[in-house]
């Protein structure tokens, strides 16, 4: 029995417009990134470009193999600022409280809500956010593929909205970033009770 977690080795980073992406969360040099469910790094290792020689990036992953690549890829690439941490997104997150910038799930919260994961990840991810902080969750549109989950497993921008608001959190902003994918960003503080 693998004890890879779901999703483990596939990315979807070349299905998206990464530079759409990136510009909707306005990730400024010197921030600290969190990538969440990171597999072989490729969003972190697009996010250092970003945050410059001064940010910093946690890229979390259960599955030591792609945490391997990672580590292969930052040597390779001199790339200093990415911190690669093999853990599990549904438990304790290795990471200090209010120290986050920015928190990225690319095309893993549906599986952490299929695995029944999600209200811890998104506890944890609450505790590491700073107040100002950004929780960026790109997801599948939800209609049939390929690419992507069986339709049974994919989750609305509607939906997870609704979902994440019961944590605590308040969608800020949603939009298309390609043919495949939406983005959605969510604030830990409502917005709206802010004078």
């Amino acid at each position: 029995m693998s004890s890879n977690p779901p999703g483990a080795g596939k990315s979807s980073f070349d299905l998206i417009d990464a530079q759409e992406l990136f510009s909707t969360m306005e990730i400024r040099k010197g921030d600290v990134f969190l990538d969440l469910g990171c597999g072989i790094g490729n969003y972190s290792i697009a996010a250092s470009e970003y945050l410059g020689s001064n940010g910093i990036i946690y890229a979390i992953d259960l599955w030591g193999g792609g945490m391997d690549i990672l580590k292969q890829t930052i040597a390779e690439k001199r790339i200093e600022t990415i911190r690669p941490i093999v853990a599990d997104l549904g438990k304790h997150l290795p990471v200090e409280k209010n120290s986050v910038d920015v928190c990225l799930m690319a095309t893993v919260f549906h599986d952490l809500l299929r695995s029944k994961a999600h209200e811890v990840a998104l506890m944890e991810t609450k505790r590491v956010l700073k107040k100002d902080g950004q929780l960026v969750i790109v997801e599948f549109k939800k209609r049939e593929g390929p690419p992507g989950p069986p339709m049974h497993i994919r989750i609305s921008a509607q939906d997870l909205a609704t979902t994440l608001n019961t944590s605590g959190f308040h969608q800020k902003t949603t939009r298309e970033i390609g043919p495949y994918h939406y983005l959605s960003i969510f604030s830990s503080k409502d917005e709206s009770d802010t004078p």
